[in-house]
């Protein structure tokens, strides 16, 4: 699968220092009020025909990435628990999590500081707070939350073995660390070794690329139709290939297992 112009243009900035963040800091200036930007994940859909997640109506238009959110939270009670999310993003998923699980607080962290602000404006709940920082110096005290949990966020990290310890470093004992990503398959195959050396362990480890895929293609039309109407016509093949709609190079690289989408639940 020879690589597209957009992408060898596009993975040879993503090497550049602070790409990272100047992306994630343009999509909180862009589109910092706007609903499509308040779950940014590629989602998750069963293989079966299971009973549909019940969501509030005003939450379906993020049904996928809502379902992703819930297939990786249910792995570990929530209830009266001490909650991080680290990559919390827009705070769609913190928000959710919140309601759905009732945890004791939830605290979410992100790099960038106008995603941070976003939140703070947007969602007003007590036990629900937002801070920056980052995920490789995470600033709170150790031995400080029951769950830790990351949801397609690590992928931007410089140096997610140093994320692993982190999160061991404020997980109290016994508590959970609810993982979930993207890598490019030969990445994949270091995590399960960082995540042990962090201290932690594995109680289940599973690859997920069938159901994020099934999710992306399910959602493919409301995708395609938000990025037309939102996004300025020189940027969407880029937004295009960002959001993994079918048929674009990321979504193939699923697809062939080149990436390898993947869930970790693990135990301090």
């Amino acid at each position: 699968m020879k690589k597209p112009i957009l992408v060898r243009g596009w993975q040879r900035v993503r090497q550049m220092p602070g790409y990272n963040r100047f992306v994630y800091e343009m999509i909180s200036l862009l589109y910092g009020k706007r609903r499509m930007w308040r779950l940014m994940n590629y989602g998750y859909a069963p293989l079966t025909d299971a009973a549909p997640l019940v969501l509030d109506p005003a939450d379906e238009p993020d049904r996928y990435a809502l379902q992703l959110y819930y297939f990786v939270a249910s792995a570990a009670p929530l209830r009266g628990k001490d909650v991080l999310e680290v990559g919390a993003g827009r705070g769609g998923g913190a928000a959710f999590l919140h309601r759905h699980f009732q945890p004791n607080s939830i605290t979410g962290v992100d790099f960038s500081r106008r995603a941070v602000a976003s939140c703070q404006r947007t969602y007003s709940l007590p036990g629900l707070s937002f801070y920056a920082g980052n995920a490789q110096a995470l600033p709170f005290a150790a031995e400080h939350f029951d769950v830790v949990i990351n949801i397609e966020s690590s992928h931007c990290y410089p140096d997610r073995g140093k994320f692993f310890q982190e999160a061991y470093r404020v997980l109290r004992p016994g508590g959970q660390f609810l993982y979930c990503d993207v890598l490019q398959d030969h990445e994949y195959a270091l995590m399960p070794a960082l995540v042990r050396a962090a201290g932690f362990a594995i109680r289940d480890e599973r690859p997920i690329n069938k159901e994020v895929m099934r999710s992306l293609e399910l959602d493919n039309a409301r995708r395609h139709a938000l990025i037309d109407r939102e996004v300025a016509r020189p940027l969407r093949s880029f937004v295009r290939l960002f959001a993994g709609t079918t048929g674009s190079y990321n979504y193939q690289k699923l697809q062939t297992g080149r990436s390898r989408y993947f869930r970790i639940i693990a135990v301090k």
